[in-house]
């Protein structure tokens, strides 16, 4: 059984608000205070303890989206479902906002959607309330740690497939840095790599992973590809090309199945030794992707000064693409620009079926996603695929 919870209706329209109040009550909420405007809401809020706010934007005397700029400065840990019926690009921009504002839950509630939807958005605060419950902080190593961590070789690399929309085969993997601890277990780069970036650490994480995974993939009993991840830091490195080349040899490992992946940030800062490492790191067959591509500061002219050969879409564009047209006019956009410069194609954060659909469709090459596969140890990688997805043997 929910708790009932204490509901303001910020809606100027007496008909709308007073069939919302009357279905919150057969929900079980029957605390729930009607205000016509935002002027009205704030003097409420003021008074009663409220937890929950359904707002209408456009509004007298005071409209949504000023009301909630103004509520954000007096409480923003309240819920807020934005229940309007004006055009998408303006109730999701208020979405957003409500995301910048920080309060703790923030949805959106059409009004032709309410009867059907209504549940939905409400089960969706409880929800959240009982992450917020069970979530834990994950633990920071100190300094102390990760200096043990790199001494006793306890950085290792786990793995996330990249996978065909073609025909669902293995093509690829991604190499992400974890760390063995003895009493906290495996843990992500969030406790970590803070600590790494303040102590002049990256470097050496870069070749702890480029030497995992090197060694790792060219031992694989199947004939896949892997890319790293690289930060302006490391592409300064004096000689690092060659340092690369020599790892690679180590292992007789063909470069042209060597990725290295750069941030968008990272890309456009012009250090000529960066440069002349991009270069030469081609030159060499390596192959370079921009990751995130689309999330940081550069100019589309920037792709034809450097030599990547490799696009991948970053996660934000793929969030809830089959309900946002939007989203899917800009991704097929970033295609045709990384078709016509003849680069390969990545997307990240595929979690569901219909967005694996919408990409194949559009002509997307690769998919990266929990949908096809979570990070792993490399062995353990042909257990945790997805069902759909297909190994070809090394023959």
């Amino acid at each position: 059984m929910m708790d009932e919870l204490s509901i303001l209706i910020v809606e100027d329209d007496l008909i709308q608000s007073t069939r919302l109040k009357i279905d919150l009550s057969l929900l079980g909420h029957k605390t729930t205070y009607v205000a016509n405007d935002g002027l009205e809401a704030l003097k409420i809020i003021e008074a009663e303890k409220i937890d929950l706010i359904f707002c209408d934007i456009n509004m007298p005397k005071m409209d949504g989206i000023k009301f909630l700029l103004q509520l954000s400065e007096i409480d923003n840990s309240l819920g807020v479902v934005i229940v309007t019926a004006v055009e998408d690009d303006i109730s999701e921009l208020t979405v957003n906002i409500c995301s910048l504002l920080n309060f703790k839950y923030h949805t959106l509630l059409r009004k032709s959607d309410i009867k059907s939807k209504l549940l939905e958005s409400i089960d969706g605060f409880h929800n959240q309330i009982q992450e917020e419950r069970n979530h834990q902080t994950p633990p920071q190593l100190t300094l102390s740690d990760v200096r043990c961590a790199f001494l006793n070789k306890n950085i290792i690399n786990h793995y996330q497939p990249k996978v065909l929309f073609s025909n669902n085969t293995l093509v690829a993997v991604e190499a992400l840095a974890r760390v063995k601890h003895e009493d906290l277990g495996t843990l992500s780069p969030i406790s970590f790599i803070e600590c790494m970036e303040e102590n002049d650490m990256m470097d050496e994480l870069f070749f702890v992973v480029l030497n995992n995974a090197v060694k790792e993939v060219a031992a694989y009993h199947y004939d896949i590809s892997v890319s790293i991840n690289m930060t302006q830091g490391n592409l300064e490195i004096p000689n690092v090309c060659d340092q690369i080349i020599d790892v690679c040899a180590l292992h007789d490992f063909s470069h042209h199945k060597l990725t290295l992946e750069l941030t968008e940030s990272h890309a456009y800062q012009n250090n000529p030794t960066a440069l002349a490492t991009l270069a030469r790191l081609r030159i060499h067959g390596f192959k370079l992707s921009i990751d995130d591509f689309g999330t940081g500061y550069a100019s589309l002219d920037k792709l034809l000064d450097l030599p990547f050969t490799e696009m991948k879409v970053d996660r934000r564009f793929i969030s809830d693409l089959p309900s946002k047209p939007k989203y899917q006019a800009l991704v097929k956009m970033l295609l045709q620009v990384a078709n016509s410069l003849e680069m390969n194609t990545v997307v990240e954060g595929v979690e569901d079926m219909a967005t694996w659909n919408i990409l194949k469709e559009l002509g997307f090459e690769q998919c990266q996603g929990y949908f096809t596969g979570a990070p792993v140890p490399l062995e353990k990688l042909h257990n945790c695929l997805s069902k759909s997805v297909v190994i070809l043997d090394n023959t």
